[in-house]
């Protein structure tokens, strides 16, 4: 049951301790500034799930002390956290755990252009489809070496990436449609692109994979705007679809590829179809 506390909207709930928890759930305030409160009814607000309710456009989210669970929803511009939170932790308005080895919420309305992950982050969730980032940088931690499923998808001007050497794979939709992606850096230690991890990056248009790369997931490329690609020197595995539906490309073709799945390259004029490209061996020689 919904219930009101001044400009909020909260919800009770018993956890399983059995003890009672207020999660809020709306707002309906004016300020800019939202300040969660530490306890409603004497109970802990643990969670924020929806600030919805307001007319006001909120820059900052203040989580209280017992603040626990909060939704990567909220329309803010930045987050920050009491010092005797023992969950969270902020910097530049980013949320991170109490040791920032875990990115985990980038506000969605943070208006800057450039973000690169502070070098203790080992996890991160992405740039949570924010739609004013331009160029992200990863964390360059050793042990973070892999980009999170659908991460990065869906920034609409994210248009830079730099993937730093830790990191050697690449998670399903981990940039799938960011339309304005055209710059990406890769490192010399990837192994693995998975499924349509830039799917519809439209302006994508000239693809060297790195030579460690010997997998490439279905639709991994797929719906882009591919005009030159380079295959890597160990790649083993293009999935179906890998580079389906992009203009008619330049193949350059190195060493030796294991398997090639049916439909994985688009047919251009004077190439074979891609279904008897099953081995290098046979693709080279129908160049």
């Amino acid at each position: 049951k919904v219930q009101s506390y001044g400009d909020f909207e909260y919800e009770i709930s018993t956890n399983n301790n059995k003890e009672k928890e207020v999660v809020i759930c709306g707002y309906t305030g004016t300020n800019e500034i939202v300040d969660i409160p530490e306890t409603i009814a004497g109970e802990k607000v643990v969670g924020v799930s929806k600030l919805d309710g307001s007319n006001t456009k909120i820059t900052t989210v203040r989580l209280a002390k017992y603040v626990e669970r909060v939704s990567s929803l909220l329309p803010t511009e930045k987050y920050e956290v009491v010092e005797d939170n023992p969950n969270f932790s902020v910097e530049n308005g980013v949320l991170f755990n109490k040791d920032k080895t875990k990115l985990l919420i980038y506000p969605t309305e943070k208006k800057d252009e450039k973000y690169v992950e502070p070098a203790s982050v080992i996890k991160s969730e992405g740039a949570n489809n924010n739609k004013y980032v331009k160029q992200w940088t990863f964390s360059s931690n050793k042990e973070n070496k892999i980009i999170k499923d659908f991460a990065y998808s869906g920034c609409p001007n994210l248009e830079k990436i730099v993937i730093p050497s830790n990191i050697v794979i690449l998670g399903e939709f981990s940039f799938a449609q960011c339309k304005k992606l055209k710059t990406i850096v890769w490192n010399k230690t990837l192994q693995q692109i998975g499924d349509t991890a830039f799917f519809e990056c439209r302006s994508l248009e000239n693809i060297k994979i790195p030579n460690t790369v010997f997998y490439i997931g279905k639709s991994a490329f797929s719906k882009c705007n591919i005009k030159n690609l380079k295959l890597s020197k160990r790649l083993k595995y293009i999935e179906s679809f890998a580079f389906s539906d992009n203009t008619p490309i330049s193949f350059i073709i190195s060493y030796f590829i294991s398997a090639i799945s049916c439909h994985s390259l688009p047919i251009t004029k004077n190439r074979f179809p891609p279904c008897i490209l099953r081995r290098i061996a046979f693709l080279i020689q129908s160049f």
